[in-house]
């Protein structure tokens, strides 16, 4: 993949932005309030909010990529439900 990236890095369903938070040494509610609001794609709609939640993430060196990445997605499936679709 593209700049050293692995298929283990790609952000497929919400349980991956979880894992990967938790993973950084986030606490868990604090993943889980991130996680919800890529989810629902209310990210973008109070940036305040984003903007401080994106200061954790970086002093928890989560990758600008990464947290790039999140600011882009509108909706985000369950892990069970991406397998319903197919």
């Amino acid at each position: 993949m593209k700049d050293n990236k692995s298929i283990f890095d790609l952000i497929t369903c919400r349980d991956d932005i979880l894992n990967y938070l938790i993973s950084k040494g986030l606490k868990k509610l604090i993943s889980f309030e991130i996680m919800e609001l890529v989810r629902k794609g209310k990210q973008n709609n109070d940036r305040q909010k984003w903007s401080d939640l994106s200061k954790i993430m970086r002093e928890h060196n989560v990758n600008d990529w990464y947290i790039e990445s999140l600011q882009k997605f509108s909706i985000f499936f369950q892990n069970h439900m991406l397998l319903l679709m197919f």
